[in-house]
C-alpha cells in the first residue's frame, strides 16, 4: 500500500474494499503526530491501563510493548500501541517536564526550556524575526524584551563581546538605566563618537557627568560649584576641585572656596576671585603664612595699628599671640601722613615705635626719629651711646688701611707702633697716635 512521503499516511487504493479502514488509520496517525504533546519521555515500560489517545516518547532500552521503539512516539489508540518515528524538524512538548523539544535528526531531540527557545530558533536559522518577547511582550521599539531576574550572555569557548552599533556619528549607541521606566543614567556614544556618562533626576533633564575624548582620551567633568565640587569624595561631598571660570581651577573644603589658580598663573589662598599678585595669601583672623615646628615659628600677617599705620608683620616666635612679647619685623606705611613709612624690629616686653630697633634683651636700641644708637642702653643720648668697653680693629704698622679712605676721625689699634701699642686716628691723610699726635711709623 502506497503512503504519503512525509507522514507515511496510507492512501486509499482504487476499487479498494473496506476504504474506511484505511481512512481511519490515516486519521489516527494525524491525531497522534499533529501538535505533539507527550506525557513523559523517560519511562522504561508502558504504563498500566493508559487513557485512550495518550502519547509518550519511548526511552532508550524500553521494555515490553515498547521494546525496539526507542526515540519514537508511542500512542495508545483503540486499545493498542501505535508507534510513529520522529522526523527532522518535528517539535513536541513534554508535559511532566515543561520542556520543548525539536527533533534534530531521526530519533534524536534537543531539549529546551522556555528561556532556551531563542537559542533553538538560532539553531533552526530563523533569521529576520519581527520581534521576540521572553516572559513579556515585545513592541515596535523594543523588539527583544526579556522579563527576568537576570540575563546571561556567555562565551562559546573563548571570549564574549556585547556589541551596540549605531548608523552615524550623530546617532546614539548606549546603555540606558531606568527606574520605573524613567531614565536615571545613560552611558555610551551619545550623539558623538566620544564616550559619555550622563545622569538625570527625573528622566527629562540630563547632566553629562563624564566625557572621554575619542582621540586624546582626555576626561572632562562638569564645572561644579564651591558647595558641590565636580570632583569630590564619597564621604565628603562639599570638598574637592571645581572650575569657577575659564582657565581657572579652585579648591573647596567644607563647601567654601579656599584656593584658586587663575588664567594668569596667579595663586590665591583665601582670596576668592580677587588675586592681586602671583602669590596672594589672605587671612583675616590670624597669620597669613606660618612655618613652624615645636619650638619656632615664622608667621606673616596684616596689621592695622589703629593709628593710621597699616602694613605687614613677620613674627619669629612660637608664642601664638600677636603682642609686644613676640619677635617681630614690622613694615608699615602711615596712611594719615603722605610719604611716611617705617619698620620695627622688636622683641620682648618692651615697645618700639616707627623707625626703631630693639635687641633681643631689650638693652640695645635705635632711637626713633633721632637716629641715636644705644648699645647696652635703651635711651641713647648721642649718635652712639655704648654702655661698656669699645673695641676697634687691630693692625700692624705695615698693614694699616688707607687713612684717607677710612676718613678723618676713624680710629684703629696699632699693635707694633714704635714705643708700644697705641690707638691711632685718621686726620684724613695720615694715621696719628692719640698720645702725641705723631704720625705712626
Amino acid at each position: 500500500m502506497s503512503q504519503t512521503p512525509n507522514l507515511s499516511l496510507p492512501y486509499i487504493e482504487a476499487a479498494q474494499a473496506q476504504k474506511h479502514v484505511t481512512h481511519n488509520e490515516a486519521l489516527r496517525a494525524i491525531d497522534a503526530i499533529m501538535h505533539i504533546s507527550v506525557a513523559d519521555r523517560d519511562l522504561l515500560a508502558p504504563p498500566f491501563s493508559p487513557p485512550d489517545g495518550v502519547r509518550y516518547m519511548v526511552a532508550a532500552s524500553a521494555t515490553g510493548a515498547w521494546a525496539g521503539h526507542a526515540g519514537e512516539i508511542a500512542a495508545w489508540q483503540d486499545g493498542a500501541w501505535a508507534f510513529y518515528p520522529l522526523q527532522e524538524g518535528w517539535t513536541l512538548w513534554v508535559e511532566d517536564e515543561d520542556v520543548f523539544l525539536i527533533s534534530a535528526s531521526a530519533g534524536l531531540s534537543v531539549a529546551m526550556t522556555t528561556t532556551q527557545i531563542i537559542a533553538a530558533l538560532a539553531i533552526a536559522n530563523l533569521d529576520n524575526l519581527g520581534r521576540i518577547g521572553v516572559a513579556t511582550s515585545a513592541d515596535a521599539v523594543n523588539k527583544l524584551a526579556v522579563a527576568s531576574a537576570a540575563s546571561l550572555f556567555t562565551h562559546s569557548g573563548a571570549g564574549h563581546q556585547h556589541k551596540i552599533n549605531k548608523n552615524a556619528t550623530s546617532d546614539t549607541a548606549s546603555t540606558l538605566f531606568q527606574s520605573d521606566f524613567s531614565g536615571r543614567a545613560e552611558m555610551g556614544l551619545l550623539g558623538s563618537d566620544d564616550f559619555e556618562l550622563k545622569v538625570s533626576p527625573d528622566g527629562a533633564a540630563w547632566i553629562v557627568a563624564l566625557r572621554i575624548d575619542k582621540t586624546t582620551a582626555q576626561s572632562f567633568f562638569p564645572a561644579g560649584i564651591a558647595a558641590a565640587p565636580s570632583i569630590s569624595f564619597q564621604s565628603d561631598a562639599n570638598t574637592g576641585v571645581w572650575q569657577p571660570a575659564a582657565d581657572t581651577i579652585a579648591l573647596s573644603t567644607g563647601g567654601v572656596e579656599r584656593a584658586r589658580l587663575n588664567a594668569s598663573g596667579q595663586l590665591g589662598l583665601g582670596t576668592g576671585a580677587t588675586i592681586a599678585d602671583q602669590l596672594h595669601v589672605r587671612n583675616t583672623s590670624g597669620p597669613a603664612i606660618r612655618l613652624s615646628d615645636d619650638n619656632t615659628s615664622f608667621r606673616m600677617r596684616h596689621f592695622d595699628s589703629g593709628a593710621g599705620q597699616t602694613g605687614s608683620i613677620v613674627d619669629l616666635d612660637p608664642t601664638p599671640a600677636d603682642g609686644a612679647s613676640e619677635s617681630q619685623f614690622r613694615f608699615f606705611r602711615n596712611v594719615n601722613t603722605t610719604g611716611v613709612c617705617g619698620f620695627t624690629i622688636l622683641r620682648g616686653n618692651g615697645t618700639a615705635s616707627a623707625n626703631s630697633f630693639m635687641s633681643a634683651n631689650s638693652d640695645s636700641y635705635l632711637n626713633a626719629g633721632v637716629g641715636n644708637v644705644g648699645i647696652g642702653k635703651t635711651t641713647p643720648t648721642t649718635r652712639l651711646d655704648v654702655n661698656g668697653p669699645v673695641r676697634v680693629g687691630a693692625f700692624t704698622v705695615a698693614g694699616v688701611p688707607s687713612a684717607s679712605t677710612s676718613g678723618a676721625g676713624a680710629m684703629i689699634y696699632v699693635s707694633n707702633e714704635t714705643g708700644g701699642a697705641v690707638l691711632a686716628y685718621s686726620d684724613g691723610a695720615n694715621w696719628r697716635r692719640v698720645t702725641d699726635r705723631a704720625i705712626i711709623s
